[in-house]
């Protein structure tokens, strides 16, 4: 039997690509103004207006029942799986789908679900996807995919800004040493995903004008000016403007492609606020498509 690709809403998959490909995406949750929602079912103005006056909210992971009923639906009918999931460093959903698929095995020991720890967040994570469904569309074998996911683990990199550090901190994504730097005036942090999948400083700009070169110019510094060159955005409705200038600097400087662009959805924003730009790459010539 066909295998399937899923992820989770932390991939921030594009709507078009989820309803083209018909890619199954597992809900995380956020917990807004006293009610639980699934991850891009509020609206996203009123969301990020609300974070900006200083409300607070906060965010779950996929529950286990969830986990359950999507995971031993496939079980039943033996359909093999590669689900890739939101990072490990960022949040307990990988460790929760490995304990719910041993769980399931019990009752459905020839299962075969692979489970890959995407150890990214938004599009990073879902660049991954992305790829791996094309390679699948192409006609590669389960382990062929499998074997890409790994290297593509290995190589995306996220170079992203915050207003602030504030939200990062509070919900326990950043230590609060790190987070010195949001105290002081005009000072814009710049930061990336470690190799296993955490948040970290690398950099700080003064003021906003300088905030999108400073950014195209990290990403030189991790390995964007390699060949077969694309990127994906993301970015708070805030600062879509500021976005769509970075897009266009991106592409006259690397002469690359754009493979996605999108506002960030509630899951990640909870910890980000309403300012975040963030950009996505491989920092190696991707070798499965050339």
């Amino acid at each position: 039997m066909s295998y399937r690709i899923i992820t989770d809403s932390a991939a921030d998959l594009p709507e078009s690509f989820i309803s083209e490909h018909e890619v199954t995406v597992l809900p995380l949750m956020v917990n807004w103004r006293g009610n639980e929602h699934a991850d891009r079912t509020v609206d996203l103005d009123e969301f990020y207006q609300s974070l900006a006056a200083g409300e607070v909210a906060k965010t779950a992971q996929i529950p286990i029942h969830e986990f359950d009923a999507y995971f031993r639906e496939f079980a039943k009918v033996g359909q093999p799986i590669i689900y890739i999931a939101f990072s490990s460093g960022l949040s307990g959903t990988y460790q929760t789908a490995v304990m719910v698929a041993e769980q399931i095995r019990e009752d459905y020991p020839d299962f075969d679900l692979t489970i890959i720890d995407s150890k990214s967040a938004t599009l990073g994570q879902g660049m991954i996807v992305m790829k791996a469904i094309q390679l699948m569309e192409k006609g590669a074998s389960k382990s062929e995919v499998e074997e890409a996911v790994h290297f593509y683990v290995d190589h995306i990199q996220h170079i992203f800004s915050v207003g602030n550090l504030d939200y990062l901190c509070r919900g326990g994504r950043l230590s609060k040493a790190s987070a010195v730097v949001g105290t002081m005036l005009n000072v814009i942090p710049i930061l990336h995903m470690t190799k296993d999948g955490k948040l970290e400083k690398i950099d700080q700009v003064r003021g906003r004008k300088k905030l999108l070169k400073k950014l195209i110019e990290t990403c030189s510094a991790n390995g964007a000016g390699h060949a077969n060159r694309e990127f994906a955005f993301v970015y708070s409705p805030d600062v879509k403007e500021e976005s769509e200038k970075m897009q266009k600097m991106a592409k006259e400087k690397y002469e690359g492609t754009i493979l996605a662009a999108r506002e960030l959805g509630v899951v990640i924003g909870a910890h980000t606020g309403n300012q975040l730009h963030s950009m996505f790459f491989l920092d190696i010539e991707d070798p499965y498509f050339r």
